[in-house]
């Protein structure tokens, strides 16, 4: 289903296969292509197996006795959920990206790259993905030569992206 060979599966790949086929197969994509409500419906279909599938794959990725290897970047990665769909999570996250550091707009709506100075100085990377009825949110960071400080976690940045979003929300 992500088009994956099982061997060679990382968490990373299978994020970044399930974030492609989100794409491909979102009901906004295909209503905003002229897909009737047959197409929008089959759309939804297709995104909750795309969801599942990758769902499955990360539990047996976990399962495997053969630790994952690191991402190429060695960073480190964490995420959370929106109850809004990636455009709309894209413009608050993108607010609370600015509020911890200096966000650069890489594929709209779905990816976000930049400096984080706040908590400590470092880079992340940040990816949206459609989910039923919401969107997926990793966090990926990494050191910057410069920094005096270690670089953030991902656990952290993405607990103070939370917490911005939730204040640009509201009660």
């Amino acid at each position: 289903m992500l088009g994956l060979e099982r061997a060679g599966a990382t968490a990373r790949s299978i994020r970044q296969a399930r974030r492609q086929l989100a794409k491909l197969h979102h009901p906004d994509v295909v209503a905003g292509g002229g897909g009737g409500t047959a197409a929008v419906a089959d759309a939804s279909a297709r995104l909750i197996e795309v969801n599942r599938a990758a769902e499955l794959a990360l539990a047996d990725l976990a399962a495997s006795p053969a630790p994952a290897p690191p991402p190429a970047d060695d960073g480190t990665e964490a995420a959370f959920s929106i109850d809004l769909l990636p455009v709309d999570a894209f413009e608050l996250v993108l607010l609370a990206f600015s509020a911890i550091g200096d966000p650069k707009v890489i594929d709209e709506p779905y990816l976000l790259e930049g400096q984080v100075d706040d908590p400590y100085l470092g880079a992340a990377r940040v990816e949206l993905a459609p989910e039923a009825g919401g969107s997926i949110v990793t966090v990926t960071t990494w050191p910057v030569s410069r920094a005096p400080t270690p670089a953030p976690t991902a656990t952290e940045v993405a607990g103070r992206l939370l917490w911005e979003v939730g204040n640009l929300r509201g009660p």
